[in-house]
């Protein structure tokens, strides 16, 4: 499975990327913090863990990990 759902040819972005994955010009990129917690192995993206870094040292760190 890609990480771009949707690309725009003419462009060369990709308008649709996986869930909790943003548009990062022509490929897919992990926000660590937004709260979705991504396993994708396919694609070298693995949180352990994303609670939206809301509280600092609450056992998921700011890098997703435990």
């Amino acid at each position: 499975m890609s990480d771009c759902l949707e690309c725009n040819y003419k462009t060369g972005l990709c308008d649709v990327c996986r869930e909790g994955l943003i548009g990062e010009k022509n490929y897919c990129k992990n926000i660590c913090g937004d709260g979705i917690r991504i396993y994708a192995p396919d694609l070298h993206f693995t949180e352990q863990c994303d609670d939206g870094n809301i509280i600092e040292n609450d056992g998921c760190s700011k890098t997703c990990q435990f």
